[in-house]
């Protein structure tokens, strides 16, 4: 009886160690991940600010471009208001001429 009773203790016991072997192999396995995943992040979080930084520099020029436009438009109105040749309509066929770009 005392051999049996060892022999399942040892067997036991051996479980035990494998089972905890294995679960010591997972969690080191698992830290891998998340470092590797918190990396990643990390990395994705720094791109994404540069697009963000790149987006408001465009977002940016854009708006300045806008107002660029209107300032020339403003000119422009200003500069032709007084004008007797800009008051006066185009023919359409010169017009068609034109738009056709056979200049």
């Amino acid at each position: 009886m005392s051999k049996w009773i060892i022999t399942v203790l040892t067997a036991a016991l051996l479980f035990v160690s494998y089972f905890a072997w294995n679960c010591w192999l997972d969690e080191k396995d698992a830290l891998k991940e998340v470092n590797s995943l918190k990396s990643d992040i990390a990395e994705l979080t720094k791109n994404n600010e540069k697009k963000e930084l790149i987006i408001a520099e465009r977002e940016k020029e854009k708006s300045q471009a806008i107002n660029d436009v209107k300032k020339l438009q403003e000119s422009l109105k200003n500069a032709l208001k007084d004008n007797q040749c800009a008051s006066e309509p185009i023919p359409s066929d010169v017009i068609n001429w034109m738009r056709s770009g056979k200049n």
